[in-house]
Parts: C-alpha cells; structure tokens; sequence
C-alpha cells in the first residue's frame, strides 16, 4: 500500500477516534476536490474498520470474530468473502497498529493527538 494511501486511512482513523462523523469526512473531502467515488466509500469503510480496531485494541472484541463478522456477506459466494476478509484484515491491522502508534504502548490512557490537518492531509 502507498504512503500515501497508508496515511489517508490513518486520517480517516484519527478523524473517527476524535469523534468526526462520516459525514463531515464526505463533506471535508469534497470541499477539498476529493473524486466523489472515493467519498461514497471510503469515509463509511473506515468508520466500520475503526470501530472494529477499536473493539479489539480495547480488548472487547478477538480479532477473527470481527473479521467473521465484517467478511459475513450473505449474497457473496465463498471466494468473495475470503478477498472481504482479506481486505479487512489489512484495513483493521492498519488501524489497530495505527491505535498503537498513537497509544504508546500505554493503552487507552493517553490523549489523542490533535488534528491539526483535515483527514485526508494526514502525514504529508
């Protein structure tokens, strides 16, 4: 994955830690020129993606029942739902570890860092 790419998902992570919405992520990005194609999506991706990171950095949630869960889709056939799965994993490690980054190890009990940027200028 880019670094590019890597460090919009950690934006639309932090945007969701600090309470931001889906939609003030869509409306951000579209203020800002964002493809709506990647609006429709990926704001609401990523605020399923953080709240599952969430559940398992806080230890309320295993990691493979969340991915059971968010790889669960009923019309999909068995192949569609292993590349879901996939796809999630990868998403959910790039939260979680991103929860961690920010953590320092220190658990929950540390401040948030600030957004000083919107979402989608995050690590520039």
């Amino acid at each position: 994955m880019s670094d590019a790419l890597d460090n919009t998902l950690k934006g639309l992570v932090l945007h969701f830690l600090h309470h931001g919405t889906i939609q003030e992520a869509v409306e951000q990005g579209r203020a800002a020129g964002i493809p709506e194609a990647l609006l429709v999506m990926l704001p609401a991706m990523m605020f399923d993606v953080t709240s599952a990171a969430g559940a398992v950095f806080i230890g309320e949630r295993e990691l493979q029942d969340v991915l059971d869960q968010m790889s669960d889709l009923p019309t999909a056939t068995q192949d569609q739902r292993q590349v879901a799965r996939k796809n999630f994993e990868r998403l959910i490690q790039i939260a979680l570890g991103f929860m961690k980054e920010l953590s320092g190890g220190q658990g929950t009990k540390i401040p948030l860092p600030e957004m000083d940027v919107p979402w989608y200028e995050y690590g520039k």
